[in-house]
């Protein structure tokens, strides 16, 4: 399935939310309760547009892609993907253009996952991310260039 990604721009805090709540919520429900209100809130005090661009395919908004870039790595803050559009290759697809991006800079790739994510966990193992530190609320994963 082909995508595109588009920058998100102050105002988009909805859109952000809605894709938070379409693909997240129930392993967040699941650890912390879901208060909707408080979820929303947080997304519009924490998400900033300048991290992160949002994941076109079939003309509709599937997803996010949020990036921080430090001098010593590469943060994937986020990449969630709708429901009904996982498991269709858009993932892997983004994911293996951030390694690739990841080579050219010579920057490791870290990330966290909620614990009871273990599709997640899973998905991240098969592209060579390997697990850093483990507690009852997160993983913490690394994906190491090789030099």
């Amino acid at each position: 399935m082909t995508y595109k990604l588009i920058r998100a721009i102050n105002g988009d805090s909805e859109l952000i939310f809605d894709i938070k709540k379409r693909s997240i919520k129930p392993y967040v429900e699941k650890m912390f309760g879901w208060d909707e209100e408080w979820q929303r809130q947080f997304v519009y005090k924490n998400y900033k547009p300048q991290d992160i661009e949002f994941i076109i395919a079939e003309d509709h908004c599937i997803g996010l892609l949020e990036v921080q870039e430090y001098d010593d790595e590469i943060f994937l803050k986020n990449i969630l993907i709708v429901n009904e559009y996982q498991e269709k290759g858009i993932g892997t697809a983004i994911l293996k253009q951030l390694i690739e991006r990841a080579g050219e800079l010579h920057k490791p790739i870290r990330l966290e996952v909620l614990a009871i994510n273990e599709r997640a966990e899973a998905f991240y193992k098969r592209l060579g991310f390997a697990v850093t530190e483990r507690n009852n609320i997160k993983v913490c994963m690394e994906f190491k260039i090789q030099k």
